[in-house]
């Protein structure tokens, strides 16, 4: 190996990854996330962080509710146990099953536990589906008859659980667990008056903001708890005057918390929202600004944050006698920014009901809900708005699955893709929990833009070309593909624009390899870095385009030089894998000092043997070996530290390399 390739593997960062990177298995309609016999129930839905979710559900597969989990990536494949690991199986019922994440690739999870009683528990697993606390959970406050939790993340691996009781003298709780399970604010946490309703979101500091409705009268009251769990606003911030129930809120970085609610103040229940202060001072209208005052009932507000310190706030409207899905924005004074009263998500036949909606991340969100417009079951389906208030798929909203049989519970979580995971409890046969991905772009199904899997340099060649792989858009199917063609571009070395270099038809194919040319080749004065990026064309009559990731690479004269050749080799020695960390793919370089075979092995902290790359025949000289964080499934690992074996012969080298997600 040449000085130019030994300075090119200490230098440069090198976006690779192996083959056969296995194909999307989202399907049309939605993907199995477990079905087992028995009944699954009220999933609940968050970010990995990886571009995919963990899901928890009530599982009633052996007779009595229980609590299980699963985390899916960003292609549908589900990453932990088949049918999901279990996160309590006590005696008795484990039901009502909530999640947060905690803020280390792991979620924490709190149910209704009645295996004595009926008192609320919590579990931490891991970014592995492995349990952090004590099996089947540990208890959240002591206090019996207690139901309905809800949980927000600390930012400090644990986790603010709310819920309810009958016990009569606490009739609602706030509780936070610390990083290992244990509580922190007392025996049953921090302790509240009567309440019909509630919700609860993290502040900016470790602490939460909880809103509810307080009878009598059903004010809507909003209080602030600090980390240490002390009440920060005497006897709660009221935020609106009266006849208030299902209240939300979240809260806005620098503003505070913002809350909405259905208010029955006229004839009919309309929809109103306030800002309270990170002081606890309403900042709007004593009584609340008016989101939606049409005729008929509005009702169950749900809120996203429109990233310009406003909220987009969507519900279910039955001014035209049935249910519809309606939806308005307002900025950070109170202002109504969409056209008044509201503008329409869906009016299709029959009963549009239970909206759900998370931020689209370009001021924008996308709201799914259970629609029976078919008269004969619920499906559900979606819909983004822009900015402005406009729908940006198919009026009325994109079928995000009608497979036959009653779908409920449906919840969505984004995945930072510009899409977004929804996830369901179906009837269909086999019933189950069921999962689909959403792109934000036109709103399809799946996995429609392509994924660039690696850039490497040719091998022995004179330089100017590299490879690429890219798997295939979920939408270019063997006999039935609605892509066209692909077109593969190039920018480079930088600042040159995009160019389109190559043009590959659809054929099918899981994934497609490609012989790409650069510009220049990296020498030690210039690294001559490129970015590739593969962009799906649908057939000319639907005209959508999806583009991929964007992979850097670069390309190299291979054939060595009459001067500057690396010193000969008397031993095996093995060079830092580089970059590290890493996220997503590594490369280490192994010099051997006569041709032979040599693997590499990976493990993981326990000691568990979780990748193996056989390298056969290996010609004297340094040999590239990339690694792309991921096992022999083809599962991603998780965030931590691993070590790697290189053997060849009877000699070994070890040293350790940090995936950092």
């Amino acid at each position: 190996m040449n000085l130019l390739r030994t300075w090119l593997a200490l230098s440069l960062c090198i976006s690779v990854a192996p083959a056969g990177r296995a194909w999307a298995i989202w399907q049309q309609n939605g993907t199995a996330v477990t079905n087992p016999p028995g009944v699954q129930n009220v999933p609940d839905v968050i970010p990995d962080g990886a571009g995919g979710v963990i899901l928890v559900w009530e599982d009633r597969r052996y007779f009595d509710a229980d609590i299980y989990a699963q985390r899916m990536n960003a292609l549908g494949v589900p990453q932990w146990a088949a049918g999901g690991v279990i996160i309590a199986t006590a005696p008795n019922d484990q039901f009502a099953p909530k999640i947060c994440s905690d803020m280390a690739g792991g979620a924490v999870v709190t149910w209704v536990d009645e295996r004595s009683g009926s008192f609320v528990y919590a579990q931490r697993v891991n970014s592995a589906g492995i349990a952090q606390w004590t099996p089947n959970g540990v208890p959240v406050a002591l206090l019996n008859l207690a139901f309905d939790p809800r949980l927000v993340p600390d930012g400090n691996g644990g986790a603010i659980v709310a819920a309810r009781s009958l016990s009569g003298q606490y009739p609602r709780f706030v509780q936070r667990l610390n990083g290992t399970g244990v509580p922190q604010w007392g025996s049953i946490g921090v302790a509240f008056s009567n309440t019909t309703d509630f919700a609860i979101a993290a502040d900016d500091a470790g602490g939460a903001v909880v809103a509810w409705t307080d009878p009598p009268a059903h004010p809507v009251v909003v209080q602030r708890l600090a980390a240490n769990g002390s009440q920060m606003w005497n006897f709660g911030a009221p935020a609106s005057g009266g006849n208030s129930s299902a209240c939300e809120v979240i809260w806005q970085s620098g503003l505070g918390a913002v809350v909405s609610w259905q208010d029955h103040r006229g004839v009919d229940w309309d929809i109103y929202a306030q800002l309270v202060s990170p002081g606890g001072a309403p900042q709007w209208p004593a009584s609340g600004t008016a989101i939606s005052w049409a005729g008929g009932d509005q009702l169950d507000p749900v809120l996203a944050p429109d990233a310009a310190s406003g909220v987009v706030i969507a519900w279910e409207d039955h001014r035209n006698g049935t249910a519809d899905i309606y939806a308005q924005r307002v900025n950070s004074i109170g202002a109504i920014q969409w056209p008044v009263p509201s503008v329409l998500v869906s009016a299709a036949a029959d009963a549009q009901t239970s909206p759900r909606m998370v931020p689209d991340g370009a001021g924008g969100a996308v709201i799914t809900w259970l629609d029976h417009r078919s008269g004969v079951q619920n499906d559900i389906y979606a819909q983004r708005l822009a900015p402005s208030g406009g729908g940006l798929w198919t009026v009325n909203g994109f079928p995000v699955s009608t497979a036959a049989g009653d779908k409920s519970a449906q919840v969505i979580a984004p995945d930072g893709s510009l899409s977004a995971i929804v996830a369901w409890a179906d009837s269909r046969v086999p019933p189950g929990i069921y999962a689909q991905r959403v792109e934000f772009t036109y709103g399809y199904w799946g996995h429609p833009e392509p994924i660039v899997d690696y850039i490497v340099d040719m091998p022995a060649d004179r330089g100017g070309m590299i490879e690429m792989q890219w798997t295939a858009s979920q939408q270019d199917l063997p006999g039935g593909s609605q892509i066209d063609r692909y077109t593969v571009w190039r920018q480079g070395p930088q600042p040159l624009p995009w160019l389109e270099v190559e043009t590959v038809p659809a054929s099918g194919q899981p994934t497609y390899t490609l012989q790409v040319p650069t510009l220049a080749d990296a020498t030690p004065g210039a690294p001559a870095i490129h970015h590739f990026k593969v962009v799906a064309h649908s057939l000319p009559a639907l005209g959508y385009d999806w583009e991929s990731n964007v992979v850097e690479g670069y390309s190299v004269n291979n054939l060595p030089t009459m001067v500057g050749n690396t010193p000969s080799l008397t031993e095996l020695t093995v060079r830092q894998n580089y970059p590290n960390p890493f996220s997503s793919a590594t490369e280490l370089e192994v010099g051997l000092p006569r041709a032979t075979d040599f693997s590499v092995e990976v493990y993981d902290v326990a000691g568990r043997r979780v990748g193996n790359v056989d390298v056969k025949g290996a010609a004297a000289g340094w040999t590239r070996v990339p690694f792309a964080a991921r096992d022999g499934a083809g599962r991603a690992l998780p965030s931590g530290v691993y070590f790697y074996r290189v053997r060849a012969g009877a000699t070994t080298v070890t040293s350790k390399m940090v995936i950092a997600r």
